[in-house]
């Protein structure tokens, strides 16, 4: 007994359920099944966009909940003390004062002056996190600080770090009125917070916890977004474990998943609109249109090798220095000189991604760098990337001090942050398409392929011939379309064609996407290229890391 293929196992479950259901086919079942075709088409494109879409790079989860996690770099300062704290002088983060006292009083904000600057250090610490004694280190009713935390960093520096990663800490202010104490570099807010997404674009994707994963319950688990911030997910049910700092996991695209999947199975998309089983296959067109809207690009450089680097010279991205050494040596930024220029550009790209060789290409004791990436370009090229999208990563600063090398430019550029601008048009012709015999003022003939076309196959593109304004193509039949306004003469045979969708188009009541895997060449080039815009469009696209 013959076994059929999924495909028409789906279909004929579809077209069972939608009986079942009492759900209209249309006027014949010929027009299901063209639905049932046009689908598959949408699906294999998204298919292809979410591959693209996928995120490789192993972020690192800053903090955690059983149903959310927190990602980004959160923003800081420090406070340094060159001697004792004096009486009533005061420190302020944020909206909450912190009192230096000699004698100590229970107001919230009253801090005990200690007999060294290492101790007033130790009594700010605990007075912002409620930790040491409670009436002798600072106020029996002091009350944790809401927006940061600090620690003792070297005796005599208290450093202050926002609970939040993200921008957001940069706008918490500082101040104080000591003269033994400073911010650094005179700051007046924390500084260094960095976003980690794109604000409300990471609906539906997957976040997949990796093998190195902290927290063993979580380890290869995956949840889906239902929302996120600048700097947080949160997911759409509690994860079996609560993720801490230092658990990896990677995003994966998931926009599409769902409707790639009823696609597949012959399933409605949304609600299904009369005449039509699988549904409106533009909500599907539009959901494409609205990816590639979120796409932006990330600020790079370039750094070109002309030979080996040279001990002690260094390179410098943001602000982290990377030093070559002949001997390696434990140090946070050290790289190992390889035997020539491109291991030399093997081991820097290594040491700022954390990629394999650490301890032989780089330190072991390097760490991440915080806001840019890097790969390898060439043997002698070098490239530079901003982890965020957006034109903030124009700022970063590359520069070096290596004798057989040099960057582009001093700082990243070609950032732009991605929204709702408008997608260019896409082209839906074939590239040999010409004007045929036949074309009058208000009709174009479509000729060089020798097919047939689907009958309002065009309907709402726009046609261009060359040396003429484009048209809005009101009908087509199967060799034809029909323009409106009509032109002032015909349009001459052999002159070249294209058909476009336009802009408004997209997200309109005219499905956008008009193609079938069926037995008319025309039709399957239109998909091949469609397909290719597609992977075109996406192939420089990278998620926020």
């Amino acid at each position: 007994m013959p076994v059929l293929s999924t495909v028409v196992t789906d279909y004929l479950t579809a077209i069972k359920d939608s009986l079942k259901l009492g759900t209209d086919l249309g006027s014949d079942v010929r027009g299901a099944a063209m639905n049932y075709l046009r689908a598959q088409d949408m699906a294999t494109v998204l298919d292809l966009l979410q591959d693209a879409m996928d995120q490789d790079t192993p972020l690192t989860v800053v903090d955690g909940t059983a149903s959310s996690l927190q990602d980004g770099v959160q923003a800081s300062a420090s406070l340094t003390l060159t001697g004792l704290a004096v009486d009533t002088q005061t420190v302020t983060i944020g909206t909450k004062v912190y009192t230096w006292q000699d004698a100590l009083t229970d107001v919230d904000g009253n801090v005990k002056i200690g007999v060294s600057a290492a101790a007033c250090v130790a009594n700010l610490v605990a007075a912002i996190t409620l930790t040491g004694t409670p009436g002798t280190d600072y106020a029996t009713s002091m009350t944790v600080h809401p927006l940061v935390t600090a620690i003792d960093d070297t005796g005599d520096v208290v450093t202050v770090t926002a609970f939040t990663s993200g921008v957001s800490g940069d706008l918490i202010a500082i101040a104080e009125t000591g003269t033994n104490m400073s911010w650094g570099g005179g700051d007046t807010f924390l500084s260094g917070g960095l976003d980690a997404f794109g604000p409300a674009e990471l609906d539906g994707h997957v976040v997949v916890f990796g093998a190195a994963t902290t927290t063993v319950a979580l380890r290869g688990v995956e949840a889906r977004v239902a929302s996120n911030t600048a700097a947080s997910l949160t997911f759409a049910a509690p994860l079996p474990a609560v993720p801490v700092a230092g658990d990896t996991y990677t995003l994966r695209g998931g926009w599409f998943d769902s409707h790639i999947a009823d696609l597949r199975q012959g399933k409605g998309l949304a609600e299904a609109p009369p005449g039509s089983v699988y549904g409106s296959q533009s909500q599907v067109a539009d959901a494409l249109i609205t990816a590639l809207r979120r796409r932006g690009t990330h600020a790079s450089q370039l750094l070109t090798f002309t030979g080996l680097a040279i001990d002690t010279q260094t390179v410098t991205i943001d602000g982290k220095a990377y030093t070559f050494q002949d001997s390696l040596t434990d140090v946070d930024g050290n790289v190992k000189i390889g035997v020539s220029a491109e291991i030399c550009i093997d081991n820097l790209v290594a040491a700022i991604t954390l990629g394999a060789g650490a301890g032989t290409a780089y330190a072991t004791s390097m760490t991440l760098h915080s806001r840019a990436t890097a790969e390898k370009v060439s043997a002698t090229v070098m490239r530079a990337r901003a982890k965020l999208v957006g034109t903030a990563g124009d700022s970063l600063a590359t520069t070096e001090t290596l004798a057989n090398a040099s960057w582009g430019a001093a700082t990243m550029a070609g950032g732009a942050a991605g929204g709702s601008g408008a997608v260019a048009e896409r082209n839906m012709g074939h590239p040999s398409l010409e004007v045929g015999a036949g074309s009058s003022t208000s009709r174009v003939v479509l000729e060089s392929l020798g097919v047939a076309y689907r009958i309002d196959q065009f309907r709402g593109m726009k046609v261009v011939v060359s040396g003429e304004a484009p048209r809005l193509v009101v009908q087509s039949d199967e060799s034809s379309v029909t323009v409106s306004p009509p032109y002032a003469s015909a349009p001459t045979s052999t002159t070249a064609v294209s058909i476009t969708i336009p802009e408004d188009m997209l997200g309109g009541s005219v499905p956008s996407v008009r193609t079938h895997p069926g037995a008319q060449a025309g039709e399957n080039a239109m998909l091949a290229d469609m397909i290719e815009q597609v992977q075109a469009v996406m192939a420089s696209y990278v998620l926020p890391v």
